[in-house]
């Protein structure tokens, strides 16, 4: 029987990773030095647009450039839709692209729901493809958003000719024992009381090496904490962890039907779990996408959990690629 001092280090380092680096301890300490608590900036260098979806829910998104197929982008846990803005402005060159604030996120209001969020999230996603009434889609997701895009996917598989899966959720799996250890702990309380250092400390680990762009998530969450809305931005969370765990997917992959172009950082900290799962590697993880009977896998080397933020022209190229090459 694992103690409640064992569950609280195990969710500590499950969201945050096992370990840091002496350069990401440095960059954490450089940051904790130089950031200024303000109010939280959730504006954009896009058009923030909002949509009232016929279910009664309302999503923000950013929609920009044009081209015959159009990027959905979705983003993780804890996220929101400035984290493929640097993407953005690359692709929107030649692609139509679409990056959502998930329900609870940047500019998108919470919605109180018992049902599970991630197949919540899967179904706002078809429901605002058929609202904006886009055409040959490709549905792309970080971490959280890939297990949302599966489900997406797998609902509604006309809707998509392509999917891309940015380090995604769902292929590690976890025990019921683990499961219900962690759902225990992940609670919003848990996410109200992390304090200045472990919000630093949870952003150096997503990244091999941690980008400038960063700096200006880690002030925004940061100066959350003192914001009316905070309770429900924990709240989100929460059920996003659990919906995780509650909704697998690992063993749907081999009925999707579409292409799919799966990427994970070579030096990811997050996936595969640390503690519980510290015989797993990357690749091991990575590999479980060849259940997908239509897949392309690609490792980038020195490079952590947000391949898309930490490298975007390495990974672009592999987007584009896969998007001239790929079978339908």
């Amino acid at each position: 029987m694992k103690t409640k001092g064992y569950w609280m280090i195990l969710l500590t380092l499950l969201w945050m990773g096992a370990c840091q680096s002496e350069t990401q301890q440095q960059q954490s300490e450089k940051l904790e030095a130089n950031t200024e608590i303000s109010a939280p900036d959730f504006s954009s260098k896009f058009t923030i647009k909002h949509i009232n979806l016929p279910s009664g829910n309302e999503l923000a998104y950013v929609d920009e450039g044009t081209g015959s197929t159009t990027l959905l982008m979705i983003h993780g846990l804890g996220g929101n839709l400035k984290h493929w803005e640097t993407n953005i402005k690359s692709l929107k060159e030649n692609f139509r692209c679409i990056a959502i604030d998930l329900p609870g996120y940047g500019n998108s209001p919470f919605v109180e729901s018992e049902a599970n969020a991630v197949t919540f999230y899967a179904d706002l996603i078809n429901e605002l493809k058929q609202e904006l009434g886009l055409e040959n889609t490709v549905i792309i997701g970080h971490s959280m958003g890939g297990q949302v895009a599966i489900h997406s996917v797998l609902n509604a598989p006309e809707n998509f000719q392509k999917m891309v899966l940015v380090s995604p959720a769902g292929l590690e799996t976890f025990s019921s024992v683990e499961a219900m250890g962690i759902k225990s702990f992940a609670t919003a309380a848990y996410y109200q009381q992390q304090g200045e250092k472990d919000i630093k400390t949870a952003f150096a680990l997503n990244f091999h090496q941690q980008p400038e762009v960063a700096e200006s998530w880690i002030a925004e969450r940061i100066a959350m904490k003192e914001e009316e809305g905070f309770d429900a931005y924990c709240k989100t969370v929460e059920r996003g962890v659990t919906g995780m765990l509650e909704a697998p997917v690992a063993e749907r992959l081999a009925e999707l039907k579409v292409p799919v172009l799966v990427t994970f950082g070579q030096d990811d900290k997050l996936i595969p779990n640390r503690i519980l799962h510290k015989d797993m590697t990357v690749q091991q993880v990575a590999e479980k996408a060849s259940a997908i009977p239509n897949h392309q896998i690609e490792l980038i080397p020195e490079v952590g959990h947000m391949p898309h933020v930490e490298k975007p022209q390495v990974f672009e190229e592999l987007l584009k690629h896969f998007l001239e090459s790929a079978e339908i």
